[in-house]
């Protein structure tokens, strides 16, 4: 119950979100679990869509979904919804299809590379909008980095600026790059299995939010 009531409370924040998710689509991930996770961040994608209703005059949220598999292979939707404003409905209905049409059929990891793209993504966004958003790039992984050229120490950027960066690591193989990547990010979150996504990426939004000082649950 009180997981659930952080979940609940993490989309009641009247705090605009400006959320830059890359995603893992390696073949180390099941068919199964795969068609899962899409399931999960679909389902977060349609709540942060409504929680615009529920918090009137709040500024819309942006957000933008990476796909990542090797360096070679990190890609996302096509404009107009690269980055998408989430209170239009229809762009926000075609990109969950584009989550939902996402194949898991990567052979190596580049999750530096991908949160360094969605970095880029969005600060560039952030320069167009005149209001103040929690800028946080969500990564979600089964496992470690293989393939970037990126360097771990990279990302050091995210220590000396308002960006933040949260990881969730799914399935014991990620607990290493969790371990690693936590000098850089501002939260980590360990998760047994796919089904639990959702409420990870919510908890780990509010947890960021929390530690920014915008908001005490």
């Amino acid at each position: 119950m009180q997981l659930y009531h952080r979940e609940v409370q993490a989309f009641q924040i009247p705090v605009p979100w400006l959320l830059g998710v890359t995603v893992d689509c390696t073949a180390s991930i099941s068919n199964r679990d795969f068609a899962i996770a899409k399931d999960q961040l679909i389902k977060f994608l349609v709540a942060t869509h409504l929680r615009g209703r529920s918090l009137p005059g709040l500024p819309s949220d942006f957000v933008s979904v990476t796909a990542f598999k090797d360096r070679r292979n990190i890609f996302g939707p096509p404009q107009p919804l690269n980055v998408v404003k989430m209170d239009n409905e229809s762009h926000v209905a075609a990109l969950c299809q584009w989550v939902n049409n996402l194949r898991n059929d990567g052979g190596s990891t580049a999750l530096y590379d991908a949160i360094k793209i969605a970095s880029s993504e969005l600060v560039t966004m952030d320069n167009y909008l005149p209001y103040q958003y929690l800028k946080l790039v969500l990564a979600i992984t089964d496992g470690g980095d293989n393939n970037s050229n990126t360097r771990l120490q990279d990302l050091s950027y995210f220590l000396n600026s308002n960006l933040c960066l949260s990881v969730i690591g799914v399935g014991s193989s990620a607990s290493s790059q969790l371990s690693s990547i936590s000098r850089y990010a501002t939260s980590t979150h360990s998760i047994g299995n796919f089904g639990d996504l959702y409420q990870a990426m919510t908890i780990s939004l509010g947890v960021v939010i929390e530690r920014q000082g915008l908001i005490q649950f």
